[in-house]
């Protein structure tokens, strides 16, 4: 198991990332308040915050609410986890670079767009016996492909466990984020059809966000 540590010099910006910090937070508060009951108390937490096919008969204030919370929710702490790992360490430099609020427009766009996207594909193949849409994945890899789009000759500080002691080295921010798209895939397409649409979220996300940089990269160079 591996380390990840952000080593790409930063220019000046915000000094803490505050909306990321803030984001970790609240995921984990709603994770351990979503996880502290029994079975039943979490299908219903889950239905009170996620995206699910009965969402097609409500208005489009609720539908838009939901894909707002359903962004933080998670019901595995690896997941969150994960996510909010590759959050902070790809995010605190996107954060310094965009600024607070146009990192908190992004972080929470995207995920509500892929976040719908999916919600619909699987209301169009009426696939009612899917898992609700939830999760961070999508704002996360969206993270991490404007990271990329802003910084693509980053290096990212890695803890590699070679012998006894993990050996630290510098590799291309590109490398990694290639590794984790190819893990990401493997993981996905060893899973069920709903972990497969799960991967099409990252996919959009990660798409999101590049081209998010590019835009940026062009008005503020």
């Amino acid at each position: 198991m591996s380390l990840l540590i952000q080593t790409t010099r930063r220019k000046p910006g915000p000094r803490v990332p505050l909306v990321s910090l803030s984001i970790i937070l609240v995921c984990f508060l709603l994770t351990l308040i979503g996880t502290r009951g029994g079975s039943a108390e979490q299908l219903i937490w889950i239905q009170q915050l996620s995206m699910q096919p009965e969402l097609l008969s409500a208005n489009i204030a609720e539908l838009l609410w939901r894909a707002v919370t359903t962004v933080f929710l998670h019901i595995q702490w690896l997941h969150l986890i994960g996510n909010m790992a590759f959050l902070l360490v790809f995010g605190w430099p996107v954060e310094k670079k965009l600024g607070h609020a146009l990192f908190l427009v992004l972080f929470l766009s995207s995920g509500m767009l892929v976040n719908l996207l999916l919600f619909y594909q699987q209301t169009a193949l009426n696939a009612s016996n899917l898992l609700p849409v939830i999760g961070a994945s999508g704002s996360v890899s969206a993270i991490i492909g404007c990271y990329l789009g802003l910084f693509p000759r980053g290096k990212i500080g890695v803890y590699l466990p070679l012998g006894i002691f993990p050996q630290f080295t510098k590799l291309p921010a590109l490398l990694v984020i290639t590794a984790w798209f190819i893990l990401q895939f493997i993981y996905t397409q060893q899973g069920t059809l709903s972990s497969l649409m799960a991967w099409k979220i990252h996919i959009g996300g990660f798409g999101i966000g590049l081209i998010t940089a590019m835009i940026i990269r062009k008005i503020k160079p």
